[in-house]
C-alpha cells in the first residue's frame, strides 16, 4: 500500500466515507422507473428489488445481489478505511491485494440495472428509465475503485 501523508490520509478517509454514504443512499433510492402501456408505472430501488426477489422465492439471485451489491461494497469501504488508518499493520498488503481482486465485482448492481433497462427498451410494451439512485451507486462504485487504485500504486519516486 502506498505511504500517505497525513493530509492524504484524511482526504482518502473522507472520500471513503463519501463513497459509503453515496452507496447507502443509492441502495434505497429509485434505480429504475418502468412504465407499461403508458398508464402503469413503478419505481424500484435496489433494496426493494432484493426484498421482492426474496419474497418471491428467488433466493439465489436475491442473495447474490445482496452480497455483491450491498454487503461487499460496504465491507470493502470499511476495510479500506481501516487499512488507511493502520497502514503499518502486518496484514495490510495482503488485505489490499484481496480487495484489489474482489473490487471488480463492485459493478454487479449497475450491470444488472443496465441489462434490465436494455431488455425493457427492446420490448414494445414497457419503457424503462434510469433514476438518480443508479447514478448514486455508479458514483459510489467509481469513487471506491479510484481510491483502491490510488492506494495500490506506489508513490512516485523523487
Amino acid at each position: 500500500m502506498r505511504q500517505l501523508t497525513q493530509a492524504q490520509t484524511i482526504t482518502v478517509q473522507l472520500l471513503l466515507l463519501l463513497s459509503t454514504a453515496l452507496l447507502l443512499i443509492g441502495i434505497f433510492s429509485p434505480l429504475l422507473s418502468l412504465s407499461k402501456f403508458w398508464i402503469f408505472s413503478s419505481e424500484t430501488s435496489l433494496a426493494s428489488a432484493i426484498q421482492q426477489l426474496l419474497r418471491h422465492g428467488e433466493w439465489f439471485l436475491g442473495l447474490v445481489i445482496l452480497v455483491f451489491s450491498v454487503l461487499f461494497p460496504i465491507a470493502k469501504n470499511l476495510l479500506s478505511f481501516f487499512l488507511v488508518r493502520v497502514p503499518d499493520h502486518p496484514r495490510t498488503p495482503l488485505w489490499m491485494a484481496r480487495l484489489s481482486k474482489l473490487g471488480k465485482w463492485s459493478m454487479l448492481d449497475v450491470f444488472i440495472v443496465a441489462l434490465i433497462i436494455s431488455a425493457a427498451k427492446l420490448g414494445a410494451i414497457a419503457h424503462a428509465e434510469a433514476q438518480y439512485g443508479l447514478y448514486l451507486l455508479l458514483a459510489a462504485t467509481l469513487l471506491s475503485l479510484a481510491l483502491s487504485s490510488f492506494l495500490e500504486k506506489p508513490a512516485a519516486q523523487k
